[in-house]
C-alpha cells in the first residue's frame, strides 16, 4: 500500500521533495522506490521537467489504479470499524459555506473531541454544487428548499433573514434608500428570498448595490458602516448594540441534512448524525 501512496503523492505534489516531506521519507528513498515500481510495471511512470515531475500516459493509468485501490482499502477500514462499533474511520462531509462558517464549528469541535480517531474530510461550497457531488459525502448539509433527491433528508434548523446595519439613528427604510445595499455571491434562490423579504417588509428597493464574493467580506463591510445587508441570522448572533439587527418576518430559511440511509450503519456517521440531532437548534435561530 505504501507504493500506492507514493504514486498518488507524486501525482499530487509533482515534486520529489514535496512528496518526500508529505510521506516523511527521504528524497533519495523515494527516487529509488520509484525506480523499483517502474521496473515492476515495466513502464516509465514519470518524467522530470524544469517545473517538476509529470506522469506519463502509462503513469496516469497506474496512478488511477492506485487511487482506486487506496479507496477500496479505506472502504474496508470503514466497514471493519462497524464490527465492534468502535467509532473510527473516515467521515466525509459536504457543508454549505455559511453553515460551515457560523454553525458547524461548535458541533465539529465537540465531535472531534469525543471521537479523536475519526479522520474528517470536509468540502464547503454552495448548496447547489454540494448536491451535485452528494454521492461523494457521507453527510451533506445544505440550505434552502428541501432537496428532492433519492436519499434521506432531515431538517436541521430554521432561521430568519436579518437586515443588518451600523446604528446611526436612521430607520431601516432610510438606510435602504440612502446607503449602498451589500450582497454576497451565493445561490440564486437566496437573492430571490432577500428581494422578496425587503419589498414585503420595507416596500423599497435600494438604488445602490455592491456585491462581494463571500459572506465574511459582506459582513465586515456592513459592520464598518459601508451600507446595509440582509444576512442569515446565524451569522450575526455576535453583534452588540452598535448595530441594528432586524429579523425580517416570513423570511425563514431551512437547513437540511442529506445522507444515504445505509450510511447510518457506519459508527462514525451515526455518531455525527446523532450529535447533529442532539445539538439541533430550536425551530428558529
Amino acid at each position: 500500500m505504501k507504493d500506492l501512496q507514493l504514486l498518488v503523492a507524486l501525482d499530487e505534489y509533482r515534486s520529489m521533495q514535496k512528496a518526500a516531506s508529505h510521506l516523511f521519507i527521504s528524497q533519495p528513498a523515494i527516487s529509488q522506490r520509484l525506480k523499483t515500481i517502474e521496473n515492476e510495471w515495466g513502464q516509465e511512470l514519470f518524467i522530470r521537467t524544469s517545473a517538476g515531475i509529470v506522469p506519463t500516459p502509462s503513469g496516469e493509468i497506474v496512478i488511477a489504479h492506485a487511487k482506486l485501490q487506496l479507496q477500496a482499502v479505506q472502504t474496508t477500514k470503514d466497514q471493519l470499524a462497524m464490527v465492534d462499533y468502535h467509532v473510527a474511520g473516515s467521515l466525509k462531509i459536504g457543508v454549505s459555506s455559511v453553515v460551515a462558517q457560523y454553525v458547524l464549528p461548535t458541533v465539529l469541535a465537540e465531535y472531534m473531541k469525543t471521537f479523536p480517531e475519526v479522520r474528517i474530510e470536509m468540502q464547503t461550497g454552495l448548496s447547489e454544487d454540494l448536491l451535485k457531488d452528494v454521492v461523494h459525502h457521507h453527510v451533506t448539509i445544505v440550505r434552502g428548499d428541501e432537496p428532492l433527491i433519492g436519499m434521506a433528508v432531515q431538517p436541521w434548523f430554521t432561521e430568519s433573514l436579518a437586515l443588518v446595519y451600523k446604528e446611526t439613528g436612521m430607520s431601516a427604510t432610510e438606510v435602504l434608500q440612502q446607503k449602498p445595499f451589500l450582497s454576497f455571491q451565493t445561490e440564486p434562490s437566496y437573492h430571490v428570498n432577500v428581494r422578496k423579504a425587503i419589498l414585503n417588509q420595507y416596500n423599497v428597493w435600494p438604488e445602490r448595490m455592491l456585491e462581494v464574493n463571500n459572506i465574511g467580506t459582506c459582513k465586515a463591510l456592513t459592520l464598518a458602516g459601508v451600507g446595509a445587508a440582509v444576512l442569515p441570522a446565524c451569522s450575526v448572533e455576535d453583534l452588540d448594540e452598535r448595530y441594528r439587527v432586524e429579523l425580517i418576518p416570513n423570511s425563514e430559511r431551512k437547513t437540511w441534512v442529506v445522507f444515504e440511509k445505509e450510511y447510518r450503519q457506519l459508527p462514525q456517521v451515526e455518531a455525527f448524525l446523532t450529535m447533529l440531532e442532539q445539538q439541533k437548534a430550536n425551530d428558529s435561530i
